[in-house]
């Protein structure tokens, strides 16, 4: 690891970076620079992870940004209405927004792209009958076992 952070130090000077610019994308371009540079053994990205965490944790490096979707941003605003509107208890919020998850992955995203605009009230009844049937209790069939002898 510490051949690998001295390789990286000498990249980022020669392109002006700081070690505060490291990413797992930066990474990627360093590796990337590295093989048509002719190194041969070189660790693939996953194996720069360790020198990554180690910077992150001696806070040299930001923590990686996470990407955030429409759907991340609409299941969010549903989670802050039923807690701040409706008063719903943590966990009644975290099942109910698991279940609008399910549903908007199930409807709203054709070809991975989400678009809830054409949903309608018909799609959630349905969706929801078909939640309802799979989670129901199965019930005994015929006579319970406490009245066999």
């Amino acid at each position: 690891m510490l051949k690998d952070l001295g390789q990286v130090g000498v990249w980022l000077s020669r392109l002006g970076l700081e070690i505060g610019e490291l990413g797992e994308e930066t990474v990627k371009r360093f590796l990337n620079d590295q093989r048509h540079a002719g190194h041969r053994r070189l660790p693939g990205p996953r194996g720069m992870r360790p020198l990554l965490a180690y910077l992150r944790e001696a806070g040299l490096v930001p923590p990686p940004r996470a990407e955030v979707s429409p759907l991340d941003v609409v299941l969010e605003e549903f989670r802050d209405w039923m807690t701040g509107e409706r008063g719903l208890s943590p966990t009644t919020v975290l099942r109910y927004a698991n279940t609008a998850h399910r549903f908007l992955a199930e409807q709203a995203m054709p070809g991975g792209v989400f678009s809830p605009a054409g949903l309608s009230g018909a799609d959630l009844n349905a969706f929801l009958l078909r939640e309802a049937r799979g989670s129901r209790p199965a019930r005994p069939r015929g006579r319970s076992p406490n009245c066999v002898r």
